[in-house]
């Protein structure tokens, strides 16, 4: 059963693992040192997981919405708590010294930070490197702990390779996406209870998805580029791998998506990307094939950040009315005014009754508002 901590006690620890939110990718940062200072600073992360105590979803932390609709600060997952216990550093296994693989949910000891998922009530994490700066050649384990009083880090199963893979979870099954140089990548479901593979394939790269029977939704990227071989736009269509099945089909092969799908009970909701640049949030039944279009969204006006689909619960995390531009903060040199993020909130839909689309925020009328002038490298 899930319970609840006091308020402001290891609040990180919600953000990081619970119930294999949209986390369960690579939480590291890649960046680069500059000499210009890019004010328009982008967002964090946002994620969302419906758990039998509601919906435990992240703004500027981890809240959980109750019954009430009221939030409280909590750190649930499926069946347990996460403790500061389950995050310490584990074991290192491997062949010694560089060569070794460590079970690290903070991600600190990677360069690529980690993948993280829960699973059948156990924290499932990929093998940092034992060494920072030099990642192993040797297969990658998956380390497996469970979320119980007592509980050790064990190796549920040694990946084909020492790529960082994709995980997703759901119940007791786990998805791997193991990705290659080529661009393709290596899916397996696994029975998290065991380790043992049920279903292989070869597919393209991917975000993956997993339901309560283990069949998969991939969300596959596809760039455009111009003549100069610049790329233009990515979009994502969807594929569906039926429980135990080696083989994938087109799912809404028309439409394009964006992102990480989410899949439950023979549906699957999603972002559809329209023409005019607004986007839909959707959900599809996989068995008669028909479509529920649920919101809109607008760049710059109303933006959808994370989603998630559990039975006939649909719950997403949005953002609206982009703030103004404000004033610079201070640097050596300034491309563009600062603009805040949005707020974010927490919106719900019940599946099992009718209801008509939110319409997307009409285009707005003339040109923009301009914030404070943006200043020169020689006016700092």
């Amino acid at each position: 059963m899930t319970r609840v901590r006091p308020a402001g006690r290891h609040r990180w620890v919600g953000v990081l693992a619970a119930g294999g939110l949209a986390l369960a990718g690579t939480l590291g940062i890649a960046g680069g040192a500059s000499a210009e200072i890019n004010a328009s600073q982008p967002a964090g992360p946002s994620a969302v997981e419906i758990t039998p105590a509601g919906i435990l979803w992240t703004a500027n932390g981890m809240d959980l919405a109750g019954p009430d609709g009221l939030p409280a600060q909590v750190f649930p997952v499926p069946g347990g708590v996460i403790d500061a216990a389950d995050l310490a550093v584990g074991p290192r296994v491997g062949r010694g010294g560089c060569r070794d693989w460590v079970a690290d949910p903070t991600g600190a000891t990677s360069e690529t930070g980690v993948a993280v998922a829960v699973a059948a009530d156990q924290l499932i994490v990929a093998g940092s490197p034992a060494c920072r700066r030099t990642p192993p050649t040797t297969p990658r384990p998956l380390f497996a702990r469970r979320l119980s009083p007592g509980g050790g880090w064990r190796v549920l199963r040694w990946l084909p390779s020492a790529t960082q893979p994709v995980l997703s979870a759901r119940g007791d099954w786990l998805a791997v996406g193991i990705p290659r140089a080529d661009g393709t990548m290596l899916a397996e479901v696994i029975d998290a209870r065991t380790g043992r593979v049920r279903n292989a394939l070869d597919m393209p790269g991917a975000y993956l998805a997993v339901a309560e029977s283990g069949a998969l939704v991939a969300a596959v990227g596809y760039v455009t580029t111009n003549g100069a071989d610049e790329a233009i736009d990515q979009t994502y269509r969807m594929l569906y791998v039926p429980a135990g099945a080696r083989t994938a089909e087109a799912l809404l092969a028309s439409d394009t998506v964006y992102g990480v799908p989410s899949v439950s009970d023979g549906r699957v909701a999603y972002e559809l990307v329209n023409p005019d640049t607004t986007s839909t949030l959707a959900v599809t039944n996989l068995r008669t094939h028909r479509t529920r279009l649920v919101a809109g969204f607008r760049p710059g006006e109303r933006e959808l950040f994370a989603l998630d689909l559990r039975g006939d619960e649909l719950a997403w995390v949005q953002g609206d009315d982009q703030p103004p531009p404000t004033t610079p903060p201070p640097g050596p040199c300034t491309l563009t005014p600062y603009i805040p993020p949005p707020a974010r909130t927490l919106h719900t839909a019940d599946l099992s009754r009718p209801a008509g689309l939110v319409p997307a925020p009409p285009a707005p009328i003339g040109p923009a508002p301009e914030g404070p002038p943006a200043l020169a490298c020689n006016q700092q």
